[in-house]
């Protein structure tokens, strides 16, 4: 038989669940590759809650190398930039607030860039072959895959401003809408610029951490007329 005490400990839990759940220390990594380069977030928190800068940090990368993560105070975080390996990560913490922790987390290093390979109109002319194309009739974007990759941002933008920008998944071509660009009778300029990205963990941390790596790949510039 249950008894009205516990009945009553049980409600009070189920109104108060933080006061019920003993909350434990932990670290919270962000590592984001952009190109070639690891840029390392990592912040320890006590149980409660709070984070703490005086801990021995060290990093583990996918070849052996042991190096020290010093606390940035601006970031309120231990942070590096060091050269990105493909592989998983350790990360180990040891402080008097939250005794010795580790994560394990994997970066991802694209091997190669989106590269455009074609932009086409409407009407079959084509800028690699330095053709101007009609911003009147849809243009056709397609670039180089990039393995691992998840998603591509195709960016759009004429005269030094972005005009639009749209995100691609499971494809290696877009077809931007007809007259997004604004055109001239001698042809105005117009630039195309592809960026690869694929994620692993969370933003919520429930996995401890959010690995992210982009790359982006060169400027495409072409003339559109009427």
């Amino acid at each position: 038989m249950v008894s009205h005490k516990t009945l009553t400990l049980v409600a009070l839990c189920a109104l108060a669940l933080p006061a019920c759940t003993k909350r434990e220390a932990r670290i919270r990594v962000t590592a984001e590759v952009s190109g070639p380069t690891l840029n390392l977030s990592a912040v320890l928190e006590g149980a409660d809650g709070q984070s703490l800068s005086g801990a021995l940090v060290k990093l583990t990368d996918p070849g052996g190398a042991v190096g020290l993560v010093s606390f940035d105070a601006r970031k309120n975080a231990y942070a590096l930039t060091a050269p990105a390996l493909e592989g998983e990560y350790r990360l180990e913490a040891d402080s008097l607030g939250s005794g010795r922790q580790r994560l394990s987390f994997p970066v991802q290093v694209f091997p190669t860039e989106p590269g455009v390979v074609s932009v086409q109109d409407g009407e079959g002319s084509k800028a690699e072959e330095f053709k101007k194309l009609r911003a009147g009739t849809p243009i056709r974007v397609e670039w180089r895959p990039v393995e691992g990759a998840e998603r591509y941002l195709l960016e759009l933008r004429q005269g030094g401003k972005a005009v639009g920008s749209v995100a691609v998944s499971g494809g290696y071509s877009y077809v931007i809408p007809p007259n997004t660009f604004q055109a001239s009778a001698v042809g105005a300029a117009a630039t195309v610029q592809v960026t690869a990205s694929a994620q692993s963990g969370d933003l919520d941390y429930s996995r401890g951490y959010l690995s992210y790596t982009s790359t982006q790949g060169p400027s495409y510039s072409f003339q559109v007329v009427p």
